[in-house]
């Protein structure tokens, strides 16, 4: 059974992504999309909307799933679902993470990037939009 994770695809007025680096764990210092895992209750539009309150303290509206990747890491599969969303209200705060920047798309793979989140960075930059 694998565990389904968020990640939200955030844009700012002049179209760059917002990018977030661990900040702990063994990952620590990787490029992801901000997002977490899905509770048990929630609909995927509902744990990145939580997720982006706890961790970076601001109020976004989730979309649509635009992609999906599954994953596994050593011994568990995630499913990693790709959300557009759009910050309503709060100043990006870092509670979990080390640092947050926008990022141009063309300039994405200058990051050092969590090997699941590549993917959805390379048809990022393959958009138009």
């Amino acid at each position: 059974m694998s565990i389904d994770v968020v990640c939200a695809i955030i844009r700012d007025e002049i179209n760059r992504i917002l990018c977030v680096q661990r900040g702990r764990g063994s990952l620590k210092g990787k490029w992801e999309f901000a997002g977490g895992k899905v509770e048990d209750d929630e609909t995927p539009q509902q744990a990145c909307e939580r997720e982006l309150l706890e961790e970076l303290e601001i109020t976004v509206t989730a979309g649509e799933v635009v992609f999906t990747n599954e994953i596994q890491i050593q011994d568990k599969a995630y499913n990693l679902l790709f959300i557009e969303a759009e910050i309503l209200s709060g100043e990006i705060t870092l509670n979990e993470h080390k640092e947050a920047r926008w990022v141009e798309k063309e300039s994405l793979l200058e990051l050092d990037w969590l090997e699941g989140d590549i993917p959805m960075v390379h048809l990022l930059q393959k958009r138009s939009t």
